[in-house]
């Protein structure tokens, strides 16, 4: 597996930087890779666009976010990549 943390950096050279994700269906994964990813300290913004597949999904991605600070979009339907 590739490592694909964020190289050191200062914190203000951070503060500017957002990563976004977009998920389906996947509330474990996406949160697990994000968690490796930033780390708890990472200054900058975090996204997660959730496309709709269910409920109970939705409100598990809502928990996620709120845990870590993210900013859920959450999207009615399932929009796809592009």
């Amino acid at each position: 597996m590739r490592d694909c943390r964020v190289p050191p950096q200062t914190p203000a050279q951070l503060d500017d930087v957002a990563v976004v994700v977009v998920n389906f269906g996947t509330h474990d994964e996406t949160e697990g890779n994000l968690v490796r990813s930033v780390g708890p300290d990472f200054p900058g913004q975090v996204v997660v666009a959730d496309n709709y597949s269910s409920a109970a999904e939705r409100e598990a991605m809502a928990r996620a976010c709120a845990r870590h600070g993210w900013q859920l979009v959450a999207l009615a339907t399932n929009e796809g990549y592009g």
